[in-house]
């Protein structure tokens, strides 16, 4: 229960939860915004809304308002959201990707039509995970996470010499690597989330996890056995 004081009373609350996963969505988020429209004034005065989920593909409404006006979405931070409209699963939807830093929304006198339903995407690593030629399934949002799924070793081989270059450098493009390879740059230039950054070059390493610096020594220590 709360007690209200005469005046201004300011109530802050805090939860924590793992949301929901699938095939589609690696995890997916859902909170109910429009019981704001429910309060004395019929809006939430100011509202602000951060999403905080650096090195991930992103999906975030298009709209809260049922005319479609276009939610402003910031990013703080490195990344970028596409201006293009996307049904992604049912859902329409902005589409992006966060090196660092994350979303915000800023809104006076909210009144919501629509909840909230963000998350992160599995379905376009899919495509790629099951594609006998890793760019045969190319799409604009494509990301791939093969250490996220999982794999070994000897699965590494089959991978003809081009595609196990794209694969290792799959991971610094990822991560804002500026390539100057014209070849990489035509490939990385067809992903929206691709968003080089030169001044991180010389140090981008030290941003690997742990499974991609397992998958990039797997995937030289081949390379090296092929005389390359």
């Amino acid at each position: 229960d709360a007690e209200f004081q005469k005046g201004t009373n300011i109530i802050q609350h805090s939860y924590i939860y793992k949301g929901s996963s699938s095939v589609e969505y690696k995890n997916e988020f859902f909170y109910r915004l429009t019981t704001g429209k429910m309060w004395a004034n019929g809006q939430i005065d100011d509202f602000e809304l951060l999403i905080n989920i650096p090195g991930q593909g992103i999906y975030v409404p298009w709209s809260f308002q049922k005319s479609m006006e276009p939610a402003k979405w910031d990013v703080v931070g490195i990344g970028r959201l596409h201006d293009e409209l996307t049904d992604f699963m049912g859902d329409t939807v902005r589409m992006g990707y966060l090196q660092s830093g994350m979303l915000r929304f800023h809104a006076m006198n909210f009144k919501p039509d629509f909840d909230l339903h963000f998350g992160m995407m599995n379905f376009f690593n899919m495509l790629a995970f099951e594609a006998n030629d890793l760019l045969s399934e190319v799409d604009a949002h494509l990301t791939l996470s093969p250490y996220y799924y999982g794999y070994e070793k000897s699965e590494l081989n089959d991978l003809s010499d081009f595609e196990l270059m794209f694969l290792r450098n799959y991971i610094f493009a990822q991560h804002g690597y500026e390539f100057r390879n014209e070849e990489l740059i035509a490939i990385f230039s067809m992903f929206s989330w691709y968003y080089p950054q030169a001044w991180k070059n010389d140090e981008i390493d030290k941003e690997f996890s742990k499974e991609e610096m397992q998958l990039i020594n797997d995937i030289l220590e081949i390379e090296k056995s092929r005389g390359q």
